[in-house]
């Protein structure tokens, strides 16, 4: 038994993004969204396979769907038909709203550590503390 769960413990490791929690923290996301949201994160095939994508998170079929579904009206992920070289359909896990969220996030904070930078700049170059006209201006520009 322990060496059964030695084998799932290292078969796979998960990698979680930072931003991805703070998506998953703003949007109170479940424990059972949030590991969905993470398999297809961490996932090379995005095939929708509730019974594969409910044995490797240990969820029963039925939360697996509850999740997604919840995942899906929050507008994180959408399922899509592609067809493959056999010109058959497969119904594939979409994740561009999680990512447009993650990469706006990512964009504001670039842009506030340059706001920053900036203003600590025009601070030493002067020599003393700038007003508070002095930031309005600067963001003018």
């Amino acid at each position: 038994m322990k060496e059964q769960l030695y084998k799932l413990l290292n078969s796979k490791k998960l990698i979680i993004n930072d931003y991805i929690i703070r998506v998953a923290l703003d949007n109170n996301l479940k424990l059972d969204e949030f590991l969905v949201l993470v398999y297809f994160d961490n996932s090379l095939d995005k095939a929708f396979e509730v019974d594969l994508i409910s044995s490797s998170l240990g969820l029963d079929e039925q939360r697996t769907m509850e999740a997604f579904n919840s995942l899906m009206i929050k507008g994180l992920v959408t399922l899509e038909s592609i067809k493959d070289v056999e010109s058959r359909y497969n119904e594939v896990v979409n994740l561009k709203g999680i990512y447009d969220i993650v990469s706006d996030n990512i964009l504001v904070d670039a842009k506030k550590d340059v706001s920053k930078d900036i203003f600590r700049t025009f601070q030493e170059e002067l020599g003393r503390p700038i007003s508070p006209m002095e930031i309005e201006l600067i963001n003018g520009w």
